[in-house]
């Protein structure tokens, strides 16, 4: 079992990239920037979990107005 769950974990090199990526544009606000590193960690095959994980880590410190707009970028992408 052990195995199963860390192998759901493990990331490639390319994919921790991009969630690291995704991660510190969100913190920068730069929501253009953002929109490509998402899809491009959505063509290195993260999955749409993966890449709301990484946005949700920021959530908490994030002004309101800001998460409602990240929220419609995602929801952009996702179309």
């Amino acid at each position: 079992m052990c195995k199963k769950i860390l192998k759901q974990l493990s990331f490639s090199t390319e994919q921790a990239a991009y969630i690291s990526a995704i991660a510190c544009l969100e913190a920068k606000g730069d929501l253009s920037a953002l929109q490509v590193a998402i899809n491009k960690g959505l063509d290195a095959e993260l999955t749409v979990s993966q890449v709301k994980e990484a946005l949700s880590q920021l959530y908490t410190p994030t002004p309101t107005l800001k998460i409602i707009t990240l929220n419609n970028l995602f929801s952009c992408v996702n179309n």
